[in-house]
C-alpha cells in the first residue's frame, strides 16, 4: 500500500482525540481541557471552547450540531453546541467512566462504551493487568427539551465478552463493529437487550486500538507488543499495511 501526504493542521497542544463532522466542513479536537474546532477550507482555527474538565473522546452528532465528549473526572458525557458554543454536562446517567461513542445511522440513538481500555496507553501492558470486561450502553439523543442542552438518555446495556477500546457503526448496514485488543481482533455484533452480545470476528490483527469504518472499507489502527511500532490496516478486503 502507498501513502499520501496531505496537508496539516497545526495544533497548539498534541490532540487526545480528533473527529470530523459529517458535513465535512469542520474537524474537531479534544486537547487537555479544551475543544478546538478547525475549518475544513482553509485549516484555520475556528474556535477554542474550554470545557469544565479534561476529555478524551469526542464524537459529532450526525447532523454536525453537537460534539459530545467523554469525561473520566466526574464520569459523565458532555456536549458543545457547535453553533452557540456552548458546552454542557449531559450524560451521569452512564455510570461508568464513557471511553467512546458512536451513532446510528438514523441520528436518534447511539452506543456508549463502557470500561474500555484507554487508547492512549500501551495495549499490551493494559491486557497483561486482565482489565474487565466492556459494556456497551444503548443511549437515545436528541434535540434539548429545555435549558440543559442536548442530551442522552440510556436505554440498556449490553455485556461484551472481552474489554474493549473502540465502537463504530457501519454507515450503510448500520452494523457495529468493535475493537478488542486483548482478543487481537475487530469483531460484528449485533446487539440486543440481552445480557451478553454474541459476536463474530472481521479481521484478526494484534492489539487494535481504533478501528473507523468508510462504505467500502473498515480501517483499523494497531499497536503491537512494541509501544514505538504501530500499523495501519484496511479490513475486510486487506489492501495492505501501512507503518505509521
Amino acid at each position: 500500500a502507498t501513502t499520501t501526504q496531505l496537508p496539516s493542521i497545526a495544533a497548539p497542544i498534541a490532540p487526545v482525540a480528533v473527529t470530523a463532522t459529517a458535513n465535512g466542513m469542520m474537524v474537531v479536537a479534544v486537547a487537555s481541557n479544551r475543544l478546538i474546532v478547525y475549518r475544513t477550507s482553509d485549516h484555520q482555527k475556528a474556535a477554542e471552547i474550554p470545557l469544565s474538565s479534561p476529555a478524551h473522546c469526542v464524537r459529532v452528532s450526525p447532523d454536525s450540531r453537537y460534539a459530545f465528549l467523554c469525561h473520566e473526572s466526574p464520569a459523565e458525557l458532555s456536549s458543545v453546541d457547535l453553533l452557540s458554543q456552548s458546552p454542557t454536562a449531559i450524560g451521569r446517567g452512564v455510570k461508568d467512566v464513557p471511553t467512546e461513542i458512536a451513532f446510528d445511522r438514523d441520528g436518534k440513538h447511539g452506543w456508549v462504551l463502557v470500561q474500555g481500555i484507554d487508547r492512549q496507553v500501551d495495549t499490551a501492558a493494559a491486557c497483561a493487568q486482565n482489565p474487565p470486561n466492556s459494556t456497551l450502553v444503548r443511549v437515545s439523543y436528541g434535540e434539548p427539551t429545555d435549558a440543559t442542552g442536548a442530551h442522552f438518555v440510556p436505554l440498556f446495556g449490553v455485556g461484551l465478552p472481552h474489554p474493549a477500546s473502540d465502537v463504530a457503526v457501519h454507515p450503510g448496514t448500520g452494523k457495529l463493529l468493535v475493537s478488542f485488543p486483548c482478543k487481537g481482533e475487530v469483531a460484528q455484533l449485533d446487539p440486543t437487550a440481552a445480557q451478553v452480545a454474541q459476536v463474530s470476528t472481521v479481521v484478526s490483527i494484534p492489539h487494535p486500538h481504533d478501528i473507523s469504518v468508510t462504505d467500502d472499507h473498515i480501517i483499523v489502527i494497531s499497536k503491537d507488543a512494541s509501544p514505538t511500532s504501530s500499523s495501519m490496516m484496511e479490513a475486510l478486503r486487506p489492501l495492505g499495511v501501512v507503518q505509521v
